[in-house]
């Protein structure tokens, strides 16, 4: 007779998991439409300046131009890409964050460090996805800016940095010049939840 198998950590995991990556997609999708309107105003604002229209600008007396509608425009473009760079980081440490909190609770630990926490997990039979060590990189450079972090991950993941960073630079600014798509948000999603067991995943100090 084959035995059922009904793990409830996997259901509250795989659950989580699903929530987080809908919110990021909620809260992106609402940026991309702020940048997106930020783009049509400009466009229609220089059409407007080509069609005739007395551009929208502000003079000192000396006659010393002070503001530009123009310039307005471009930085609510500006604002509204910033926004969602700060969001794909800000979801980057909070998917980490997700997977380390669930694994802790399922070795019933409070605490533990990153490679000995994925060994007890494996331990328990579940599974650990071979880039989730990248993730670890990146959120801890993210944290902490420090330049080993940074090496140690651009040495594996070099797609997550400004293309012309320069890493034999001596003094990068690394946090700074990690720039992360909505792929790869997407990515280090699929990386947790492969990271943690499913509703069919047995675990190996529990089976008789």
């Amino acid at each position: 007779m084959v035995k059922f198998t009904f793990n409830l950590d996997g259901v509250v995991y795989q659950d989580g998991v699903s929530n987080i990556l809908v919110s990021f997609n909620a809260a992106h999708d609402a940026l991309d439409q702020q940048y997106k309107k930020a783009e049509a105003e400009a466009a229609d604002y220089e059409r407007s300046i080509d069609d005739g229209a007395e551009p929208i600008e502000e003079r000192d007396e000396d006659g010393h131009l002070i503001y530009t509608h123009s310039d307005l425009l471009e930085m609510h473009i500006r604002d509204a890409n910033d926004a969602a760079r700060v969001l794909r980081k800000a979801f980057a440490i909070t998917i980490y964050h997700y997977w380390e909190r669930n694994a802790l609770r399922w070795i019933g630990k409070d605490k533990l460090e990153h490679s000995k926490l994925v060994k007890r997990v494996q331990a328990i039979g579940y599974p650990i996805a071979p880039r989730l060590e990248e993730l670890h990189l990146l959120v801890n450079l993210l944290k902490h800016n420090n330049p080993v972090w940074g090496q140690r991950l651009y040495a594996v993941r070099p797609d997550l940095f400004w293309v012309l960073l320069k890493p034999d630079n001596p003094k990068p600014n690394w946090e700074a010049r990690v720039v992360l798509s909505r792929e790869h948000i997407e990515q280090f999603v699929d990386t947790i939840a492969f990271s943690g067991p499913t509703t069919e995943t047995l675990r190996t100090d529990q089976t008789d």
